[in-house]
């Protein structure tokens, strides 16, 4: 055999074993009804591919479902990876939400930043989806990566314990309740790397969306992702 098919299957593996592990962690059900947050990025398709391949196990009863959220931010870029998300889904067979929203238009009204309305907007249609559909949580496709740079962004903007302790892999947001009910939000992909999810994508033979404001030094997520992480790894790898 082919070593890199052997080194592409042993990532498969040990992505699939990441992924239960971190259901677990979650205290997700074996008969959970999960919504899968799904933007066209790496991580969050090696999350739907995951967590559908679990599905398909006969000895699996999780339901999913997916929800994909354009910002209108990007022009065609988010056009694309909203065509994406529905030709993914729809070879996958699983139902797929779409919601959108101007953004930038939201932003200048409210006086908050493009990251935080974006982030909100997403988050209350997630929320409206999961209420309407009774699906008992919202899976997201945060990872180990992403944990470090939150971690990192509550340090630099003076955060106490609590917000520098990161992510939990489940958490409730009453914040975004619907009809009294809160938002159940599990990740579990926490103990994965940014690179286990790329693996992944290419043993699944699937080539995801690249978004490129994700290189964009306005954001001080991408200043910290390109510019401080690569100088703690050199201190400490």
């Amino acid at each position: 055999m082919n070593p890199r098919n052997v080194s592409g299957e042993q990532a498969h593996r040990s992505f699939l074993t990441g992924l239960r592990e971190g259901l677990t962690r979650s205290h997700t059900s074996s008969k959970a009804r999960l919504l899968i947050a799904i933007s066209g990025g790496a991580d969050s398709t090696a999350l739907l591919l995951g967590l559908h391949s679990i599905h398909t196990d006969p000895d699996s009863d999780i339901e999913i479902e997916a929800a994909h959220f354009n910002h209108q931010l990007r022009g065609d870029s988010s056009s694309a990876d909203e065509h994406y998300c529905r030709m993914l889904c729809g070879r996958l067979n699983v139902n797929l939400h779409v919601g959108s929203g101007d953004v930038a238009s939201q932003a200048a009204t409210s006086g908050e930043s493009i990251e935080a309305t974006a982030r909100d907007m997403r988050y209350r249609f997630f929320a409206e989806v999961v209420s309407e559909h009774d699906l008992d949580a919202l899976a997201t496709g945060h990872t180990m990566d992403d944990q470090a740079e939150t971690v990192l962004l509550a340090v630099t903007r003076g955060a106490g314990l609590r917000g520098v302790s990161g992510m939990g892999y489940a958490s409730e947001r009453r914040d975004l309740a619907t009809d009294g009910r809160s938002l159940n939000v599990i990740r579990p992909m926490l103990g994965l790397r940014r690179s286990d999810t790329e693996a992944f994508c290419e043993s699944s033979e699937v080539t995801p969306q690249q978004d490129e404001s994700n290189s964009d030094p306005a954001f001080a997520r991408n200043r910290i992702r390109h510019g401080v992480i690569p100088e703690l790894h050199k201190i400490n790898p």
